[in-house]
């Protein structure tokens, strides 16, 4: 017998199959993170990917409840409400013995009951909770489609409609992992040299997920991706500096903008724009010399000459002595190559 003709013969391969998309969904969903695109409908698209991955899980366990057991497992399948019911029950118990158990487990020795209060006294009353949470949610799911195919499921246009429902599910979770996976090969296999664009955070909101699973933020970001524009951009804790319980409007920001493969550019990470506040601190205060010293040094590194010439200038008008210091960024220019603003600079240099 080949491979595929095993596998057709397989009496679980509708629930594998169920299992195996539910696993796609899932990883392409996380993966889409990875990839972030600017605007509202990113942030949209990722709580399509969320809400499509419940769906499919939901998918998989109404497969496993209709799943036709070989007849030596049916004794088993017999009884698969009584052993949901034990579970959930066990959850229950679980949950409020946590606390019991872990203060047992920090107790000396070792021993194969002492392995498992240290498992399960390592399970917090969260994570038990979502668990317990997700069980009610799929067992109710799965006992409403059983009534429902008990009574108005046995029309056989309504079970149609079922069937069409149900390829609709699959065709769009599909379509979502394949645009989900062009969009990681535009980041993976694009150019990975970062631009980075002046922006000013215009508001920042942000959700407490339930059951402490984190948190998520969105930013309105403003003169980007081009002066006068602003767009939304969805925000990773783990990659950028800005986060809505710290960042206020107004707050200057620097987004680093990648160009993937296929053009479609994407957020690498949205950093605070230190220059930008030093410079509006020294627009307040002019002779605060080490922060005016730090600025001129980052605009060197950067080449940005005029703006170079600007803040020394403007440090000359506050300490109209420091002449060795001006000149020294005079022969910094003319090494660079650029001999009209080290001769501008030089004429505004105390004699």
């Amino acid at each position: 017998m080949t491979l595929q003709g095993l596998i057709m013969r397989l009496p679980a391969r509708p629930l594998l199959a169920a299992i195996a998309l539910a696993m796609l969904v899932g990883y392409f969903g996380q993966g889409l993170l990875a990839c972030r695109l600017p605007g509202r409908w990113f942030v949209l698209a990722t709580g399509a990917g969320l809400a499509l991955f419940a769906l499919a899980v939901l998918r998989a366990a109404w497969c496993a409840a209709t799943l036709k057991l070989p007849w030596s497992l049916r004794s088993i399948g017999d009884h698969a409400d009584r052993f949901v019911f034990l579970l959930v029950i066990n959850l229950i118990i679980v949950s409020a013995l946590s606390p019991i158990l872990r203060i047992a487990a920090g107790g000396p020795g070792y021993s194969i009951s002492h392995g498992v209060m240290v498992a399960a006294g390592a399970l917090s009353a969260d994570v038990l909770l979502i668990v317990f949470a997700c069980g009610v949610v799929v067992l109710g799911w799965v006992l409403l489609l059983m009534l429902l195919r008990g009574t108005v499921g046995r029309a056989g246009v309504i079970r149609a409609l079922g069937r069409g429902v149900d390829w609709l599910m699959v065709a769009a979770m599909v379509l979502f992992c394949i645009a989900s996976m062009a969009m990681l090969v535009n980041v993976e296999l694009g150019d990975r040299r970062a631009t980075h664009v002046r922006a000013e955070v215009g508001a920042i909101n942000g959700v407490d997920l339930p059951f402490g699973l984190g948190q998520v933020a969105w930013a309105e970001l403003r003169n980007y991706p081009s002066p006068g524009a602003t767009e939304e951009i969805l925000l990773v804790r783990q990659r950028d500096e800005i986060w809505h319980q710290g960042a206020t409007p107004g707050l200057p920001v620097v987004v680093h903008t990648v160009s993937g493969l296929f053009g479609v550019k994407w957020v690498q990470a949205i950093k605070v724009d230190q220059e930008a506040i030093t410079l509006r601190a020294l627009a307040a205060v002019p002779t605060a010399t080490a922060l005016r010293k730090w600025a001129i040094g980052v605009l060197l590194a950067e080449k940005r000459w005029p703006e170079l010439r600007a803040q020394v200038e403007a440090h000359l008008r506050a300490y109209p002595n420091d002449r060795p210091f001006a000149l020294t960024l005079v022969r910094d220019l003319e090494r660079a190559g650029q001999p009209a603003e080290a001769a501008a600079l030089k004429a505004v240099v105390p004699p």
